[in-house]
């Protein structure tokens, strides 16, 4: 499981290609860990009915979003559990 979607998409940096998506913004997640988050929510999207998540997938920027809010919510409960 998981790895079938790393191999398609940029994930933390970016590039030319019009379909990168947009990058966290506070992510403190090392790439390698970010790279296994994506993978697991794309794989639980798909799960319950998301289907052919891709860069052309109509709905991918909003995807994107949604995957970068939990990432960075995640961050956050990090933060606030080492504070």
């Amino acid at each position: 499981m998981g790895s079938a979607h790393s191999d398609k998409f940029i994930v933390k940096v970016g590039g030319a290609s019009s379909k990168v998506p947009p990058i966290l913004k506070r992510s403190i997640m090392k790439d390698s860990d970010f790279i296994t988050f994506q993978d697991d929510f794309y794989d639980l999207l798909e799960k319950y009915g998301v289907k052919n998540i891709d860069g052309d997938h109509k709905d991918f920027n909003k995807i994107c979003d949604k995957r970068n809010n939990i990432a960075d919510f995640i961050d956050e409960l990090k933060k606030e559990i080492k504070s």
